[in-house]
């Protein structure tokens, strides 16, 4: 929620700023290369990591080891998915006795079950949790985005 109120406050200060500045030169500054959304999004995303390490969120559980073969099975299963699946963050737990493992970092639910659509052809038993999630990259979450449109 903080980077949310960071962001409108950035974006509320830039169009002040901007707003003096047609006042003052007669053009948008803006508009004229000074300052972009690149820009304003690179500050709130260097101001997201830098506060709270967690905030309520959601993952994907994409399976569950237990027994005496677990620890390696999880360590396996954990390689495959980064190996298909590079840019989604995926995290091994250990909840005695099981060891899970679950990935992503979602801060809205609507946000896990576009992945979780995508990944259920390879791991046809996923499901969203509620978890403790790493503050998610806003530039990283928005190539994402973007990316799933097309």
């Amino acid at each position: 929620m903080r980077v949310y109120r960071l962001f409108l406050v950035l974006i509320i200060a830039l169009s002040m700023q901007t707003a003096g500045a047609q006042e003052i030169t007669g053009y948008n500054t803006i508009d004229s290369g000074n300052i972009g959304l690149n820009q304003l999004i690179n500050v709130a995303s260097r101001y997201s990591s830098r506060t709270g390490q967690n905030m309520n969120g959601y993952r994907i559980r994409i399976a569950s080891f237990s027994g005496q073969q677990a620890r390696g099975r999880s360590e396996t299963a954990l390689s495959e998915f980064h190996s298909r699946y590079p840019y989604i963050n995926a995290y091994r737990i250990y909840s005695e006795p099981d060891y899970k493992i679950y990935v992503g970092d979602y801060r809205t639910k609507t946000d896990a079950y576009r992945n979780l659509v995508m990944l259920q052809g390879d791991y046809p038993t996923a499901f969203i949790v509620n978890s403790k999630i790493q503050v998610p990259d806003l530039v990283s979450t928005e190539i994402q985005s973007t990316d799933s449109n097309n």
